[in-house]
């Protein structure tokens, strides 16, 4: 996710960081990830996500291509 941040911040991007905070491993425990990305309405809930109004993009590569042609 760093690259997006990175990029975000040379664009002049204003932009919501949203941290999942699973416990430590091996025990840790997932729901605060698995409740959360049935709420965001996108077909392949994945991590990192970026959500742009109506525009939900999953995928690192993707979502710097997004933000490179905006």
């Amino acid at each position: 996710s760093q690259p997006i941040r990175l990029l975000l911040e040379y664009t002049g991007t204003k932009y919501e960081e949203k941290f999942y905070s699973c416990g430590d491993g091996p025990n840790y425990d997932r729901s605060c990830w698995l409740n959360e990305k049935d709420k965001l309405a996108i077909d392949f809930p994945n991590l990192p996500y970026l959500v742009d109004g109506d525009t939900k993009v999953v995928q690192s590569n993707a979502i710097m291509r997004y933000i490179a042609r905006k």
